[in-house]
């Protein structure tokens, strides 16, 4: 096919780009093969940090002092990025602000209140400490995930 549009060369990694599976992969084979971390990282495109930080992060710990040394494992190395990912989020406020949430819930069930009523009856007569409430924006957010029961309670 003859086609100039088309190409069939890998795109360039980005810059500042997770790891996917096959990448982890290759800088196995590529250690296996005896190559340096930087000569890995010239290959896949990385920083050598990145190839230093995922052959740590894929080397189980070891056992013992008897038999070989454990090897890097593209798997455990995805296992591992995942629950570090899963992990570096800001923690939500559903649990520091629990009280001022079921109030509004109660709100919006018996007295048809709007979001932003709530918060601003709340702030008004200093119902709650300014700690223990969020932004009627956050609200919004929390009602969408469903952290916020709105719901009448015979539906």
């Amino acid at each position: 096919m003859d086609c100039p549009k088309y190409s069939t060369e890998k795109a360039e990694r980005k810059k500042g780009q997770h790891l996917r599976m096959e990448e982890r992969g290759a800088i196995k084979a590529l250690e296996k093969q005896g190559l340096g971390v930087r000569a890995i990282a010239r290959a896949i495109g990385c920083a050598p940090t990145t190839v230093t930080n995922e052959l740590r992060r894929g080397t189980p710990a070891r056992k013992s002092t008897r038999g070989r040394t454990p090897s890097d494992s593209p798997r455990q190395g995805e296992a591992v990025y995942a629950a570090n990912r899963a992990n570096c989020h800001r923690p939500t406020q559903t649990e520091k602000c629990s009280n001022f949430i079921e109030w509004v819930g109660t709100q919006i069930r018996e007295h048809k209140w709007s979001l932003d009523a709530c918060c601003g009856y709340a702030k008004l007569h200093d119902l709650f400490e300014a700690t223990e409430m969020v932004c009627t924006r956050t609200l919004y957010n929390m009602v969408w995930r469903g952290d916020v029961n709105n719901r009448p309670s015979g539906r």
